[in-house]
């Protein structure tokens, strides 16, 4: 996206050489999330991450309230436990699955279910072309069908929302204006693609179909998500996630 210069892509190389034999030789246990991020990302001269086009970090204080909610908590069963945006024990836990490839997993959820991913255009955390050279070698029944489709264009009264592409039950969506954080900087864009996608499989136009069935929602950071059993009972909530994360 023209962010970084040429000498940070060439370092940004070698840190990544270095964290694959650290992984392959070495030791994550006592490696912190950040030491990972610092190491595989070069220092942005942005204000934000997020968002490279505001420069806004969105806060989860309305999270928060949310998930403390009597209602919500109940329908979690998560009794006494306090909501955290971010657990460091967790992440601890977890560190070394970011470089465990879950392609293989993916390939099977776009062979027998409906799966969206989204993703922002100013998304300088985790980018549209980074999403789709993981799409285009992910080894499913339709790939080859995918990685030749065309873009179609989601616009309404000459504003432009993004584009998609529909491919067997496999929506991908690119959210125009939107960071890393998609509801919060375009919130009826990414409320109309949820809609589409749990009424209609993918963003609807003229000739759009309806479709049922179960429905896996491929998602990272901050989302609205709807999941679906059936197109005629849905539910609705918000969650917090650092990383990219699959719900059904």
């Amino acid at each position: 996206m023209g962010a970084i210069a040429y000498s940070q892509l060439l370092k940004c190389k070698q840190n990544i050489n270095e964290l694959s034999n650290l992984v392959n030789y070495g030791n994550l246990e006592n490696k912190t999330y950040m030491f990972l991020f610092s190491k595989a990302f070069p220092s942005f001269t942005l204000k934000s991450g997020d968002n490279y086009a505001t420069g806004e970090t969105p806060g989860y204080e309305q999270v928060e309230k949310l998930m403390e909610q009597h209602n919500i908590r109940k329908a979690l069963h998560v009794n006494d436990i306090k909501y955290e945006v971010f657990n460091s024990q967790t992440q601890r836990q977890f560190i070394s699955d970011l470089f465990v490839s879950t392609k293989s997993k993916l390939a099977v959820l776009l062979d027998n279910y409906k799966v969206l991913i989204f993703t922002g255009d100013f998304d300088g955390l985790i980018t549209s072309p980074m999403v789709e050279a993981a799409l285009m070698t992910t080894n499913w029944s339709l790939q080859e069908q995918y990685n030749i489709s065309p873009r179609s264009h989601w616009s309404e009264v000459y504003k432009t929302k993004g584009f998609y592409t529909k491919t067997g039950q496999f929506c991908r969506v690119v959210v125009h204006g939107a960071g890393h954080q998609v509801p919060h900087d375009q919130p009826e864009s990414t409320l109309e693609m949820m809609i589409n996608f749990v009424q209609h499989g993918c963003i609807l136009n003229k000739m759009g179909s309806t479709n049922t069935g179960r429905v896996f929602v491929v998602f990272q950071g901050f989302r609205w998500v709807y999941i679906t059993l059936n197109i005629a009972y849905i539910i609705k909530y918000s969650t917090a996630g650092v990383g990219n994360g699959i719900f059904f």
